[in-house]
């Protein structure tokens, strides 16, 4: 419940409100007599429908009656000042959204023309899709052009990449795979050999990464990174396993992960961070 009054000190009129607000107990200290707060009251007369700073006069938490609450009594004066609505608090919600196809080499001159083919939504043919929900926005394309963005601010995320490489060595030779949030490494993997001459090397890279934080206008991407250029042949999806090459990042309880994945068989399944 809420009550509202009406008060005049030299002229000028002030509002009086008293109520009550529920707080996880993390946050019941967090409002204090004399701080200013941002407050708009819908439905009410006298302009209180609009974004005024108020000041608190009283404070008076108590534990709620069950669960981690707090029960605030608060009063709060006008100030009559204008203020900008708060801003939203992070998405929390279930989203998904994946990049498929990875194609590069293991040459490092060639590092730009690193690639996903495909996004979930329009996956290439024999591939299965896997629909984007929520703010996030996947991009196929070349290095500098392919990546998923954040479009609001959201609570940490799972950020799944992996890579089958199809390759031939000839050389001592390492490869990572990195995950990247605006160009800096959140998560890898790596694996090396040292073979005694031409060898076939098939590794099987893969990152799993819960509670990776992210904001508004970020951009997540995946890049394979050699040691020597021992490389002879192509870093890639395997072309007999579909969908084996991806990026796919999200929170909530999607599962449907594309089938043939190691994400669908091997791994965990998608719950979110």
């Amino acid at each position: 419940m809420v009550n509202v009054s009406q008060r005049s000190f030299y002229g000028q009129e002030e509002y009086r409100v008293e109520g009550r607000v529920r707080l996880p107990a993390s946050k019941a200290t967090q409002l204090r007599v004399g701080m200013r707060i941002p407050v708009a009251m819908t439905h009410w007369p006298f302009g209180l429908d609009e974004w005024t700073w108020w000041r608190a006069v009283t404070v008076q938490p108590a534990p709620a009656v069950a669960g981690p609450w707090y029960d605030l009594d608060i009063e709060l004066a006008s100030t009559g000042d204008a203020a900008d609505a708060p801003p939203e608090p992070p998405f929390s919600g279930s989203a998904i959204a994946a990049l498929i196809g990875w194609q590069g080499d293991g040459n490092p001159a060639n590092y730009g023309s690193q690639n996903f083919q495909w996004t979930g939504d329009a996956p290439g043919a024999g591939y299965s899709s896997l629909p984007t929900v929520g703010p996030l926005t996947p991009t196929a394309g070349v290095a500098g052009v392919m990546g998923i963005s954040v479009d609001a601010d959201m609570d940490p995320l799972r950020v799944c990449g992996e890579v089958f490489v199809a390759g031939t060595v000839s050389a001592p030779e390492t490869i990572t795979l990195n995950i990247r949030v605006n160009g800096v490494v959140v998560a890898s993997d790596v694996q090396s050999i040292s073979p005694g001459g031409i060898q076939v090397w098939n590794p099987h890279l893969l990152v799993d990464a819960g509670d990776i934080p992210v904001a508004l206008g970020d951009v997540i991407t995946m890049d394979t990174r050699v040691a020597n250029d021992g490389f002879l042949a192509a870093v890639g999806d395997n072309s007999t396993v579909k969908n084996s090459s991806m990026l796919i990042v999200g929170r909530g309880t999607h599962t449907n992960i594309p089938t043939g994945s190691t994400f669908y068989y091997g791994g965990m399944p998608w719950v979110g961070p």
